[in-house]
């Protein structure tokens, strides 16, 4: 009897990830300069990886930007430059992998052409964008995709996230 503790404990917590049908993934450090994330063991299932954000995490998102607010306490933006700011993403939407690639702070001036996180910190806690570039003409990435699986989470036009 007193096996079934945990293996209880493992089915609630495998039925809240399962639940979730978008899932930020975030993995190893990226190495100095280098933006490729596509050989990532912890974004291509050879090792759990340290971070998953899922909708569920999603304390309100915008219709517009697709712009994600972390609910607070969930994951702490302070937290944000050591668990998340520049390491490589996998974005998993029905558990299929849509994109990899590195996550910045929205003040990072580097132009990158590749899908990317663009994280940054507000009051309402740690603001998060998965955009098709870190560029002046950067669009929301797979924005019908994404907004289907946020389309269960409470929805508000919060402040643009400034480049």
């Amino acid at each position: 009897m007193k096996h079934l503790a945990p293996l209880c404990l493992l089915l609630v917590l495998a039925s809240q990830a399962q639940a979730d049908r978008l899932q930020l993934r975030f993995g190893s450090p990226l190495p100095k300069e280098a933006l490729n994330c596509q050989q990532d063991p912890l974004l291509m299932g050879q090792k759990p990886p340290k971070l998953v954000l899922g909708e569920s995490d999603v304390l309100t998102w915008s219709t517009e930007t697709l712009q994600m607010v972390i609910d607070p306490k969930r994951f702490k933006a302070s937290k944000a430059d050591k668990e998340m700011i520049n390491r490589c993403f996998g974005l998993y939407i029905d558990g299929v992998l849509l994109t990899t690639g590195p996550v910045v702070w929205a003040k990072d001036t580097r132009t990158i052409s590749q899908p990317v996180v663009v994280a940054q910190d507000a009051k309402e806690g740690l603001l998060l964008r998965v955009l098709s570039g870190n560029h002046a003409m950067a669009r929301p990435y797979a924005l019908g995709r994404m907004y289907s699986a946020l389309s269960t989470r409470p929805m508000i036009a919060p402040p643009p996230i400034q480049q």
